[in-house]
């Protein structure tokens, strides 16, 4: 009798040892420390457009996300999906937050506080090794 208990959990045990533990697809997510340089002058409080498509591995997906900081010190972090594109368009603003800048928008007349150009768009794909990022805003004309 105890043989015939014997097999059964053997060939269990065998089976479960078959089963790759980890087999489920997922994505990584990595810290990036953004810098943005400027010759000329202090730097400024930038607008910081930030852009990505998305990724997907397997059923895991990071979706495209759009989004909009203000920098005061011309550092930032930023979480990245490794292996997604990113595009960041930087601006130059009087504003000192994300709030201050809506509330002066509702403000102004219709079209008053549309953007200029960017100072600079920078597109990149994220790396595993990518720790830091610099990016030198053009001298001002």
């Amino acid at each position: 009798m105890e043989k015939r208990l014997a097999f059964p959990l053997i060939l269990l045990f065998m089976l479960a040892g078959c089963i790759q533990k980890n087999s489920s697809p997922s994505l990584s997510v990595e810290k990036l420390t953004v810098s943005i340089q400027e010759t000329d002058s202090a730097p400024d409080n930038y607008l910081i457009e930030i852009l990505t498509n998305g990724i997907q591995n397997g059923h895991v997906a990071s979706l495209p996300k759009a989004m909009s900081i203000i920098v005061k010190k011309g550092q930032f972090e930023l979480d990245v999906t490794i292996g997604a594109a990113y595009t960041l368009k930087i601006y130059r603003t009087d504003y000192d937050s994300i709030e201050g800048m809506y509330k002066g928008l509702k403000e102004e007349p219709a079209g008053a506080g549309e953007p200029e150009d960017p100072l600079i768009t920078y597109s990149f794909t994220a790396e595993e090794e990518m720790k830091s990022l610099k990016l030198n805003i053009p001298p001002k004309d």
